[in-house]
């Protein structure tokens, strides 16, 4: 996951076959026995890269809003799996180099992600790659 000008992306595993269903943003409260999502989206639009941006010009659906949130929960629901993760507000997600992610609490670069993940995934070398950017 990464951040650029308020708007988050993702990296996912993701074969040809495999498409972005919806993704939800979440606030953690420390009280919340249900969490709702504060930004859902739904109807995926932003092609076929494993790279998935989080803002409306992705999504056909857009509901809330993700900009205030410190501490929350990101998931994204594929047609063949589900990704998810916790994001804290010291996590370094922000600022990162232009291809870079943080993954499991490590910083990465995409690349280095489609290694990690390839022998599990061996249809991600069919994926086209893609840019975190606008």
């Amino acid at each position: 996951m990464r951040e650029d000008d308020g708007v988050l992306s993702v990296i996912v595993r993701r074969c040809q076959d495999d498409e972005p269903l919806g993704a939800e943003i979440a606030s953690y409260e420390s009280d919340a026995d249900d969490m709702e999502p504060d930004w859902a989206a739904k109807g995926y639009v932003g092609g076929t890269s494993d790279i998935i941006r989080l803002d409306s010009e992705h999504w056909q659906e857009v509901e809330g809003s993700y900009q205030s949130l410190d501490w929350f929960g990101l998931s994204i629901d594929m047609s063949n799996h589900s990704e998810g993760t916790e994001v804290r507000e010291d996590d370094p997600y922000r600022g990162l180099g232009r291809d870079e992610f943080l993954v499991n609490d490590k910083v990465m670069t995409a690349d280095e992600f489609r290694r990690l993940v390839a022998a599990d995934f061996p249809c991600l070398r069919d994926i086209p790659t893609g840019s975190p950017g606008p």
